[in-house]
C-alpha cells in the first residue's frame, strides 16, 4: 500500500509538472515572440558557407550560432524554426531547473522554482532567442555541479557558457566564492575546475586555428566585443528610475528570507547573471539571472518567510512580492 501510494504521488507530481510546462508553452505561444534578425540572418549565411568573424561581423562568441546553423541546415530557416528552437530551449531549461532543485533541495521548492522561472522568463523578455538565454542554460548547469562539488563538470559547463557569450566571465565570482568555502580540498577542486575549462577551451581554440578564424575571432569577439563595443556610441543605455525599480523587484526576494548559506550563494549567482545588463540595459539581458531568482523564490516560500533574526513571518512583504510579480 505504501509503495502504491508513493507511485500515485509521483504520478500526481509529474502530471502537475507537465501542466506547468504546458501553461508556460501556452504563454510563449500566445505572447509576442521577438525574432531578432541576427538569429535568422547569421546562421542562415553560415549554412551557405559564410564564416563568422571572417565573412560576418559578429561581436559574440559562436557556440549558439554554430548550433543554430546546424538546426537550420536540417530543418530550414524561418520564423517557425526559430520559434521551435527557442521554445524547446526554454522548456528544456524548465525541466533542468525542476529536477536540479528537486535533487538539491526537495520537490516542493522545485515546483515553486519552476513556476517562478516561467513567470520571470516571460517578464524579462525571454520569449525570443538571444545569447543571454542560451548562455544561461550552461551557467545554470555549472551552478548545479558546483553545488554537487563536481568541479570538473562545473568547469566544463562554465567553459561552454563562456564560448556562448563573454559575459559568462561574471559567473566566476560565485564559482570563486564556492571554491573559497571548500575546506581542505580547495587546491584539488580548483585543479578539477581548471581542467574542465581547458577541456572546452583547447578544442575551441584548435578549431579556430585550423579554420584560420582565430585572428578574426580575436579582433571581433575579444578586441571589439569586449574592449571597444561596450563603450561605443549608442551602446551605453542606462535605465530610468522606473525601469530600474521594475527590473529590481524580483531581486527583493532576498530581503525577506531566512539567513542561510543557500541564499548567500544565490545572491551572487543572481547578480552575476544580471551584470550582463550593463552597460546596455535591456530586460532580456537578465535571462541568465532568472533561474537563480526562481530558486530563491522557491526556497523562500517553502521554508518560510522570516523577519531578520526575530523569526516572525513578514506576510505583508510576501503578499507584496507575489502581487507585484502577478502585476508585472
Amino acid at each position: 500500500m505504501v509503495g502504491e501510494a508513493g507511485v500515485l504521488m509521483n504520478k500526481k507530481y509529474y502530471i502537475f509538472l507537465v501542466g506547468i510546462l504546458a501553461v508556460h508553452f501556452l504563454f510563449l505561444y500566445v505572447l509576442r515572440f521577438t525574432a531578432w534578425p541576427e538569429m535568422l540572418l547569421w546562421p542562415y549565411l553560415m549554412t551557405k558557407g559564410w564564416l563568422p568573424y571572417a565573412n560576418i561581423a559578429v561581436a559574440h562568441n559562436p557556440l549558439m550560432l554554430f548550433n543554430l546553423s546546424i538546426f537550420y541546415w536540417i530543418f530550414g530557416t524561418g520564423i517557425l524554426q526559430l520559434k521551435i528552437f527557442t521554445w524547446a530551449l526554454i522548456l528544456s531549461f524548465d525541466v533542468l531547473i525542476f529536477f536540479a532543485v528537486k535533487k538539491l533541495w526537495n520537490i516542493k521548492p522545485a515546483f515553486f522554482a519552476l513556476i517562478s522561472f516561467a513567470v520571470w522568463n516571460l517578464f524579462y523578455d525571454g520569449n525570443g532567442l538571444w545569447f543571454d538565454l542560451y548562455m544561461g542554460v550552461f551557467a545554470f548547469c555549472s551552478f548545479y555541479f558546483v553545488k554537487q562539488k563536481k568541479w570538473l563538470w562545473a568547469g566544463i559547463f562554465w567553459g561552454l557558457a563562456f564560448i556562448s557569450k563573454q559575459t559568462a566571465i561574471w559567473f566566476l565570482l560565485p564559482v570563486g566564492y564556492a571554491l573559497a568555502q571548500e575546506s581542505g580540498l580547495r587546491i584539488k577542486s580548483f585543479q578539477k575546475l581548471t581542467t574542465g575549462v581547458v577541456l572546452v577551451a583547447v578544442p575551441f581554440v584548435l578549431i579556430l586555428l585550423s579554420t584560420g578564424l582565430f585572428p578574426s575571432f580575436w579582433n571581433w569577439a575579444v578586441k571589439f566585443g569586449i574592449f571597444t563595443l561596450p563603450g561605443a556610441g549608442g551602446q551605453i543605455q542606462l535605465p530610468d528610475f522606473k525601469n530600474f525599480i521594475v527590473a529590481a523587484l524580483p531581486f527583493s526576494v532576498f530581503l525577506f528570507v531566512k539567513q542561510r548559506s543557500d541564499f548567500s550563494s544565490l545572491i551572487l549567482w543572481s547578480l552575476a547573471g544580471a551584470l550582463g545588463a550593463y552597460p546596455r540595459f535591456e530586460f532580456f539581458h537578465f535571462q541568465p539571472a532568472v533561474a537563480f531568482l526562481a530558486i530563491a523564490a522557491g526556497l523562500a516560500f517553502t521554508s518560510g518567510v522570516k523577519a531578520g533574526g526575530r523569526g516572525r513571518p513578514i506576510k505583508p512583504l510576501a503578499i507584496f512580492y507575489i502581487l507585484g510579480s502577478v502585476y508585472l
